[in-house]
């Protein structure tokens, strides 16, 4: 009884020729340099971290995360340069093989792909268990953060404290009802008088700024030169600020924010998604409503 010769594997490109490259590493990077192409643009666009680039380029295949989260990586690298994604995929795995202990012939075919294979399930099912681990856990602390910021909440508007109106002008932020809790909360910035009813307000502050959330937006506000407040405003709220001299904002997403400055509309100056920075003062008020 003769046995069937084995097929000759067909060369990596790697293996063809005797120039680099030399391993699959190589041949990746070359692909990558001969289209002028640097892994920060990469790592930029596509958002894998610049740590597994490069393991790819220099077959540190150990760096690399899950088998299955590291050919996604790859499939998006091979993309951005112009190379076959399922080419790259198929390369890399050839590689991976490569590397494995050349023990089918003395172990037999079969016993040895199975504990390849329950090797890497192994490691698969390893990686996806630590993820599901981290994500419960990071939902654990935003659900106990957020009820006990409610109860806080709900605490302070069922018991107000008394306060005592000083005397001279002060600052004041306003948050409206159900907002987010504040990373820094600041006395001196969460008071304001209400009017009398009949009363003209001659002591109204020289600058009223009214932001309007359309959607979940983080800001962080500066009054007067005062603490800064850092805080999650959600969709549908509504946030008064009152200063005499400088109001200093920053916002995560301007097209989550309508703006309004002494009751005049004001524009953050860039799109939707982007993060917006504003500096108004007694000179931007009499540029938005002329001298008084």
């Amino acid at each position: 009884m003769t046995s069937t010769p084995r097929t000759k594997p067909k060369p990596r490109p790697w293996q063809q020729g005797d120039d680099e490259p030399v391993s699959f590493g190589s041949w990746l990077r070359r692909q990558r340099v001969m289209r002028e192409i640097e892994v920060s643009d990469i790592a930029a666009v596509t958002k894998i971290s610049r740590r597994y680039l490069e393991a790819f380029e220099e077959d540190q295949f150990d760096c690399l995360p899950a088998p299955i989260f590291a050919k996604g990586f790859l499939r998006e690298y091979a993309k951005f340069i112009g190379v076959d994604p399922d080419e790259a995929v198929t390369l890399y795995l050839s590689a991976l093989q490569d590397l494995e202990p050349e023990e089918e012939e003395s172990t037999g075919a079969t016993g040895g792909l199975g504990r390849a294979g329950s090797g890497q399930d192994t490691h698969w099912l390893y990686h996806l268990l630590i993820v599901v681990v981290v994500a419960i856990a990071l939902l654990a602390v935003f659900v106990f953060s957020f009820r006990a910021a409610s109860r806080q909440r709900d605490k302070s508007f069922s018991n107000p404290p008394a306060t005592t109106a000083q005397p001279g002008p002060s600052a004041s932020f306003t948050p409206a009802m159900g907002s987010a809790a504040s990373v820094e909360a600041d006395p001196a910035l969460s008071l304001v008088e209400t009017p009398r009813p009949g009363v003209a307000d001659s002591t109204a502050p020289p600058i009223r700024v009214t932001l309007d959330f359309k959607r979940n937006c983080w800001v962080e506000i500066q009054v007067d030169n005062q603490r800064r407040i850092e805080e999650l405003r959600v969709e549908g709220e509504s946030v008064q600020i009152s200063a005499e001299r400088l109001v200093v904002m920053k916002l995560g997403d301007a097209g989550a924010v309508e703006v309004h400055v002494n009751g005049i509309p004001y524009s953050l100056g860039r799109g939707s998604g982007q993060v917006a920075r504003a500096t108004i003062d007694l000179d931007t008020v009499e540029e938005l409503t002329g001298p008084t």
